[in-house]
């Protein structure tokens, strides 16, 4: 499990929240630019299949999503 800094637009993220495959990024350390393109560019599907299936993302606050399912609702409230 890597542990990756989250994208200046997205800065509420916290690193230990993203968990990345290879599908965003090859190496740890690109994953923070890959992300954020992939986020502008507004795709969620690709944007979801960067986070493993036990993924916990924590935007801040009580709100904590777990999994793909809960994981995209969440990010898709951003890009709407």
């Amino acid at each position: 499990m890597h542990k990756h800094k989250p994208a200046e637009s997205i800065s509420p993220l916290r690193s230990k929240d993203i968990m990345a495959t290879t599908r965003l990024a090859h190496e740890p350390e690109d994953f923070a630019a890959a992300f954020a393109a992939t986020f502008n560019r507004g795709d969620l599907d690709e944007i979801v299949a960067g986070y493993t299936e036990d993924a916990v993302l924590n935007p801040g606050g009580a709100n904590v999503m777990r999994g793909h399912a809960e994981i995209r609702m969440a990010l898709a409230n951003f890009l709407a």
